[in-house]
């Protein structure tokens, strides 16, 4: 009686262990030089793996979870810009 439900869960739970085992790939590419104090402006490229995706930030529905990028570097500040 049980058992359907089980394993559908278990399958469920398994491909989202399975998802969430594969990083995105972040490369990010900045200036040579910069000036102490200035504004740097450089790119951010995240690859997700097959199969798996992220929403711009911010998201054009409600049940999106956008990407989101963080520096946790004091004296760094990120103003991101996402392709439409």
């Amino acid at each position: 009686m049980f058992r359907r439900p089980l394993i559908v869960f278990f399958a469920l739970l398994a491909a989202i262990a399975f998802g969430q085992g594969t990083p995105a790939t972040v490369k990010v590419t900045l200036p040579k030089t910069a000036k102490a104090g200035s504004t740097v402006k450089g790119i951010v490229e995240v690859t997700f793996a097959d199969g798996m995706h992220g929403y711009q930030n911010p998201p054009t529905e409600d049940y999106m979870i956008p990407v989101k990028l963080t520096v946790d570097t004091k004296g760094f500040s990120l103003k991101p810009t996402y392709p439409k």
